[in-house]
């Protein structure tokens, strides 16, 4: 039915009279593109779970007998304990290809480094989106 002149139509009313009601196509086209968006979810879900600390995680082992180094490695929290205060040469990495954080070396003094990652992807997903 026509509506009486002077009168306007609601958008909601031209959407159902030319277009149709929400129906199986839009249901489907509808699905189609919310299932492109999980990949994109898991792969800012990833930067948090696969940003295991290295150190807690004992990725890690003392190179000789040093007493500090074994006193930090069997604590149960080496950072805390004080493994920044250990020199580079009394430990190596044992897993270094497990995480980017030990592969990169971004502990103690560089540990920043990780979180200006995650900041800088994060900006840009801003300005992308």
């Amino acid at each position: 039915m026509a509506p009486a002149s002077g009168t306007s139509v609601s958008f909601d009313d031209a959407l159902c009279k030319y277009v149709g009601e929400f129906g199986l196509q839009q249901k489907k086209i509808m699905v189609s593109v919310s299932v492109i968006w999980i990949p994109n979810a898991l792969c800012i879900l990833l930067m948090v779970f696969a940003n295991k600390d290295p150190i807690k995680a004992r990725w890690w082992r003392c190179m000789n007998e040093d007493a500090e180094c074994l006193r930090v490695h069997g604590s149960e929290d080496p950072a805390a304990a004080g493994f920044c205060s250990l020199s580079e040469d009394s430990w190596a990495w044992t897993a270094s290809n497990k995480s980017i954080i030990s592969q990169f070396n971004l502990i103690c003094s560089n540990a920043w480094l990780a979180q200006l990652v995650n900041s800088i992807f994060f900006l840009g997903y801003l300005i992308g989106s």
